[in-house]
């Protein structure tokens, strides 16, 4: 992360971001996995919709957070001597909207999509023989499902913080993982 004059500002989004980008990959888990999961549980449709509600609200929490950083940029560009802590904040001011976008679209469903596929082809598999108990399911996944399952949802973080960091290349995020 930046420790520079403008790395508190930085840090802060980069945890929002980073934060935001992995609730978009536990939806993505509960939309392709735990759905299929709930299907034997007399009350699966309504928990499966609780989960996803409560992930939204996550994700609308998150969001006016980092929306009030960003518009308090305005005040402390006045402040700023430098024209580089000027250029950041007035970036992520400029920026704070299609980087909220990020996080309502669909584009991150193609992050990962060989990995999402073949996991999902061997959970499907595995369904057949141990049935739909999420937790007996998940532990009895292979060594190497596992892991496929684990690239798509990283795929899914990977990509939002890297079209984040595109967003707001004064801020210079993501570096260490972009």
């Amino acid at each position: 992360m930046v420790r520079d004059a403008y790395g508190g500002i930085s840090r802060i989004v980069e945890s929002n971001v980073r934060y935001l980008a992995h609730l978009t990959a536990l939806r993505a888990w509960y939309l392709h996995v735990r759905k299929e999961t709930f299907r034997d549980d007399d009350l699966g449709d309504w928990i499966y919709a609780g989960a996803l509600d409560k992930l939204l609200l996550a994700r609308k929490e998150r969001v006016q957070r980092l929306t009030t950083v960003a518009e308090k940029m305005p005040r402390s560009i006045e402040r700023q001597r430098g024209e580089r802590q000027k250029a950041v904040r007035r970036q992520l001011y400029e920026n704070i909207e299609p980087v909220c976008a990020l996080f309502d679209t669909d584009t991150v469903v193609r992050a990962g999509v060989e990995h999402r596929d073949r996991f999902l082809s061997g959970l499907h598999d595995q369904m057949k023989h141990l049935g739909s108990d999420h937790v007996r399911l998940i532990q009895g996944l292979s060594p190497s499902l596992t892991m496929e399952g684990t690239h798509w949802l990283n795929a899914i973080v990977h990509k939002l913080c890297q079209e984040t960091s595109a967003l707001l290349p004064s801020l210079r995020i993501f570096r260490e993982s972009v």
